[in-house]
C-alpha cells in the first residue's frame, strides 16, 4: 500500500509504494525519464521529417545509384529534364525537388542557394536542376506556384521566377494567388498574355505530373529533397533544408575523388 513517509535526514515527505525512495534518487529518476523522452521525441521527429540526424551526409559509390534512406526498389531521377543553371559538363549535378509553398524550401533558398551559386555553380563545378514536388494536400498554393514556374520556363525566365516565388512568399498566403503570380510576370517582363493563358489553362500540368511521377519512383516523400550526382557513379540524397556546410562537404568529397 502506498504511504507518505518523512525522510529522516532532509525532513522531506516522500510518497512510496512499498519502497523507501530518497528525494535525490527520485530527482535522478525523473530527470533521466525526461531526457530519455526528449531524445525519443527528437528521433521520432527526424523520422517524420525524413532526416537522419546522426548521419546526414554519407557518400556511396553504386553501380545502380539509389537513395541512402529509401528502399532498393527506388531509382534516382533522370537528369537533364528540368530547368537548370550551370555548366552542362559540370562534374556534379544537383537535382532538387521543391515545393514553392514549403517553408523548408524557402529556408534552403534564403540560407544556402546563393552561396552554392557563388562558390560552385558559377565556377562550373555544379549544375543545379529543379524539379517540382508540390505537396498540395498541405500547401494549397503549391501546385499553381509550380505551374507558374514552368510557364516562366517556357519564356526562358524560370530562374527569375524561382527567385520571386521563394524570395517573396506573400503570394502563397493570398486566397487567390493567381493575381500575384501574374504581377510577378509583369515585374519580370514576361510576355504577360502568354503567361496568363498558360496559367489560366493549366498548360504545364502535364510536365508537372511527370515530375510527380518521377518523384514517386525515386521514393521521395518530402520537400526539399536533393539528389546529388558526382563522378564515378557517386550519389548522395539529402532530405531537408540542411545548412550550406552539409552541401559544401558533399561537393568537396565528390571533387576530391574526381581529382584522384
Amino acid at each position: 500500500m502506498a504511504s507518505n513517509k518523512q525522510d529522516s535526514e532532509t525532513g522531506a515527505s516522500v510518497r512510496t509504494f512499498g519502497y523507501r525512495v530518497s528525494p535525490l534518487l527520485a530527482f535522478i529518476l525523473i530527470t533521466g525519464g525526461v531526457l530519455v523522452g526528449y531524445a525519443a521525441g527528437i528521433m521520432q521527429m527526424s523520422k517524420i521529417l525524413d532526416i537522419d540526424i546522426l548521419k546526414p551526409n554519407k557518400i556511396k559509390q553504386l553501380d545502380n545509384p539509389i537513395s541512402l534512406t529509401q528502399e532498393a526498389a527506388t531509382v534516382p531521377p533522370t537528369m537533364g529534364i528540368g530547368p537548370s543553371v550551370g555548366e552542362v559538363d559540370a562534374p556534379i549535378t544537383v537535382v532538387e525537388f521543391t515545393d514553392y509553398q514549403c517553408s523548408l524550401c524557402t529556408r534552403f533558398y534564403t540560407d544556402s542557394y546563393a552561396r552554392i551559386y557563388k562558390n560552385y555553380i558559377k565556377p562550373g563545378k555544379v549544375k543545379f536542376e529543379i524539379r517540382n514536388y508540390p505537396l498540395s494536400t498541405i500547401h494549397p498554393a503549391a501546385q499553381i506556384g509550380s505551374e507558374a514556374a514552368l510557364c516562366a520556363f517556357r519564356q526562358d525566365k524560370f530562374w527569375p521566377m524561382y527567385e520571386k516565388l521563394l524570395g517573396d512568399t506573400a503570394w502563397s498566403d493570398a486566397e487567390d494567388p493567381v493575381p500575384a503570380l501574374k504581377k510577378f510576370a509583369r515585374t519580370l517582363k514576361l510576355e504577360t498574355d502568354a503567361f496568363g493563358r498558360c496559367l489560366d489553362l493549366h498548360e504545364t500540368q502535364a510536365d508537372l505530373q511527370k515530375d510527380m511521377e518521377e518523384a514517386l519512383r525515386a521514393g521521395i516523400n518530402g520537400s526539399p529533397t536533393f539528389w546529388i550526382f558526382g563522378p564515378d557513379k557517386q550519389v548522395q540524397q539529402i532530405n531537408g533544408a540542411y545548412p550550406y556546410a552539409v552541401f559544401e562537404r558533399t561537393f568537396e568529397e565528390f571533387l576530391k575523388t574526381e581529382s584522384l
